[in-house]
């Protein structure tokens, strides 16, 4: 970063498999990325692995730094019962449900994703690692999660608007989680 003539290149991998993962620790924590897919029901996101255990798994692999994703869903939706639930099964595919959307807020997105940032901030110094901040996709987050990805295609031609907006919420999204960390 100065310049110079690095002494080495880092070491990191981004996505270690559950059962990759198990077999370093020997308990299951899931995998090293938190993809909103695996969201429950009745969690608004899917936080990553304990900070602790993804040092642990630094130092077994002799990794520098520990990797944090925000690919979150960035929309929600409230069902019949008042519930609130992420968008992330591909199901915001007209204006309708689109207009029904409930946008991030502090409290439920930011404020605890922001917490997450923190606590690995913290855990790496004191591990003597790096956290590499990996932000969302615009395009796949508005594939992958919330539009279908066929629907999404033929959109880019039937209704190029509803491709812009659900774009440009993205972008607002990823950006603000970004200047967070």
């Amino acid at each position: 970063m100065k310049g110079g003539i690095a002494d080495r290149v880092p070491f990191y991998e981004i996505l270690l498999e559950a059962r990759n993962v198990e077999a370093l620790l020997g308990k299951d924590v899931g995998t090293t990325m938190a993809a909103s897919r695996g969201a429950t029901a009745d969690a608004l996101y899917q936080p990553p692995m304990e900070a602790e255990d993804f040092a642990k798994i630094c130092h077994l692999t002799g990794m520098d730094c520990m990797t944090l994703e925000s690919l979150w869903a960035p929309l929600k939706y409230k069902d019949d019962k008042g519930d609130l639930h992420n968008i992330n099964n591909s199901s915001l595919n007209d204006w309708e449900t689109l207009e029904k959307c409930i946008q991030p807020s502090w409290e439920l997105d930011y404020k605890p994703r922001r917490d997450v940032i923190r606590k690995y901030v913290k855990v790496a110094k004191e591990n003597n690692l790096g956290v590499a901040y990996c932000t969302g996709a615009i395009f796949q987050t508005s594939y992958f999660f919330l539009c279908d990805f066929n629907e999404f295609l033929l959109k880019f031609y039937a209704d190029r608007k509803f491709v812009e907006t659900l774009l440009d919420m993205c972008a607002d999204y990823y950006l603000e989680i970004s200047r967070i960390a």
